[in-house]
């Protein structure tokens, strides 16, 4: 009985110790803005001290539709705006849809805001 409570108990602590524990933001649902869903992107730097830059994208059609499901899926829920597969919006509460202007501010930097449009303007 002792060898295997023994055993049990080794097997309970490597696999929980093997077990990956990813971050919440990771876990999130995610939607990727690709290169071919921005008509342009525009950065330009902030009036307001309380963000660094804002991005004026301006989405096809296709990607407001391709977004709809989405939207009405995770509406109000926290989730994540990926931009060619690099974190544009973490942590957004998801709005049921888009229209096909929208301004994104950047806390980070000029910079940061304008490697993301450059991504996105790569066609």
């Amino acid at each position: 009985m002792r060898s295997i409570v023994l055993t049990l108990l080794v097997v309970l602590l490597n696999t929980g110790c093997s077990t990956s524990i990813a971050p919440a933001s990771e876990k999130r649902p995610q939607f990727d803005i690709r290169s071919s869903d921005v008509v342009k992107a525009i950065v330009r730097p902030s009036t307001d001290a309380s963000h660094k830059a804002e991005i004026d994208l301006f989405m096809t059609g296709d990607c407001v539709k391709r977004y709809e499901p989405f939207g009405r899926r995770y509406e109000k829920q926290l989730v994540n705006i990926l931009a060619n597969g690099r974190p544009l919006l973490t942590n957004l509460e998801a709005p049921a849809h888009w229209d096909t202007k929208m301004t994104v501010y950047i806390f980070t930097s000029v910079e940061d805001a304008q490697s993301l449009t450059d991504s996105l303007n790569k066609k």
